[in-house]
Order: structure tokens, then sequence, then C-alpha cells
């Protein structure tokens, strides 16, 4: 498979990701299914980890990468702040924390080339 089709795959799951974590984050709590029985944090961190890692897949701008890391913070703030609107949800500022360290974490991973480098030719 070319370096530019898996890129393109890796985005589309990141948006698919991005989307999930909304739906999940402003789903009441009565409808909301256990995430493989992990703690909550534990979840954020993980979902928005994976989100950065595959929207940032492939960028080779720092600053790029660095954008995302900082509009997904700002994306757990403004989803933490949208749950106040939610029967039986509740905003946290550590949750939106969490979000935001995976997030970091997930474009500090591409920067650093793990697992591989790719090209866009």
């Amino acid at each position: 498979m070319k370096d530019r089709t898996l890129i393109r795959a890796a985005r589309v799951a990141g948006w698919s990701l991005i989307l999930a974590i909304a739906v999940l984050s402003l789903m009441p709590a009565a409808l909301r299914p256990a995430a493989f029985g992990l703690p909550g944090l534990l979840q954020h961190l993980a979902a928005y980890f994976a989100a950065a890692f595959l929207l940032t897949l492939g960028l080779h701008d720092r600053n790029a990468r660095l954008a995302v890391g900082g509009l997904l913070l700002a994306y757990a703030v403004a989803l933490e702040f949208g749950q106040t609107l939610v029967p039986g949800r509740h905003p946290a500022i550590v949750d939106a924390l969490a979000g935001g360290l995976g997030g970091a974490a997930g474009c500090a991973a591409t920067m650093l080339g793990l697992p591989f480098r790719l090209n866009r030719s």
C-alpha cells in the first residue's frame, strides 16, 4: 500500500474518531455504552491519543502538528462544557486535561517518527 493511501485512510479514521468522541461525550449517561471497562480518564487519554496520532500521521510540518494538538485540547474543553446541556452528564476539567494530554502525546508520537516515517509521494 502506498504511503499516500495509508495517510488518507489514517485521516479518515482520525476524523471518524473525532466524530465518535463528540457523540459519546454528548450522549446522555444512561445511553452511553461502557468503553472496554477502562477508567474514564484512560478512555479520554486513549481516544485523543489515537485521534491525534491518526490526524498527524504523514504531516511533516511541526507547526501543523502542534496546531492539531492545541485544537484537540480546545475540542476536549468544548465537549466538556457541552455536557452541561446533557441530562446525567457532568463536565470535569480533569477529563478535558486528560484529552489534551492524550492529544499532545499522539502528536508527539508522530513528531518523534513513531512507529515509522511516511512520505507524501
